[in-house]
């Protein structure tokens, strides 16, 4: 019964039909107490709400869940938490070589793929509303990956922390360094209908530092 609702809470996400969408969530929400099971309606609610934009709300039902699944982010964020963050993750990603890094394990825990699920759904709209919180989860997602093995949304995680130490570090060698690992990881997880979006964030900001305009033309061919 639990994964006929959520069956059909998809289907009418997926037919933009978001007063459907509360009404599936609210029966699963009533029927259940486990969180775990909740958290496929919780995560179709906060993309309803994202894309019908009420993006204030999903980002609060969004910390909402990462607090639920363990991974709680502080609402007190200053340059310094930043920027400690940023360091932290770099001298951690200094012991791995690319090959070492696609030789991680497959991520096991369920509550730690749904974190790093909710977290890639959300970066872009925590960028638009609030981005001081892109860095923290760029780096919660690489330090998640490293700990507990990967998934495909590891390889998001990696391009937006190499974003955040070449933007806020001005580390430029380190913010290229992973480019090809990222689309490395993709091609494990066979997740290549992520990859436009990868690809996008690593030509308009990170490769025109290390790479001739003309290297870009694989990426828009493909």
């Amino acid at each position: 019964c639990l994964h006929l609702h959520e069956s059909a809470c998809q289907a009418v996400y997926l037919n933009a039909l978001p007063a459907r969408v509360s009404t599936y969530v609210g029966i699963v929400m009533s029927h259940t107490k486990d969180f775990m099971d909740q958290i496929k309606c919780h995560h179709i609610f906060v993309k309803t709400l994202a894309t019908t934009g009420k993006v204030r709300e999903a980002i609060d039902n969004f910390f909402h869940v990462m607090k639920e699944l363990k991974e709680e982010f502080s609402s007190n964020v200053t340059p310094a938490t930043i920027l400690s963050c940023l360091s932290a993750t770099r001298n951690d990603l200094d012991k791995y070589s690319a090959e070492e890094i696609l030789n991680i394990p497959k991520m096991n825990d369920k509550g730690k793929q749904w974190a790093m699920i909710f977290m890639d759904t959300m970066i872009p709209y925590v960028y638009m509303v609030c981005p001081h919180f892109i860095p923290l989860i760029a780096t919660r997602m690489v330090s998640l990956s490293l700990q507990y093995g990967l998934v495909r949304e590891s390889a998001s995680g990696l391009n937006i922390y190499s974003y955040s130490i070449l933007c806020l570090l001005q580390d430029i060698d380190g913010g290229c360094r992973w480019l090809r690992t990222t689309r490395l990881i993709l091609g494990r997880f066979n997740a290549s209908e992520m990859y436009p979006k990868i690809r996008l964030l690593q030509c308009s900001f990170l490769t025109c530092w290390k790479e001739p305009f003309q290297s870009l033309t694989d990426s828009i061919s493909q």
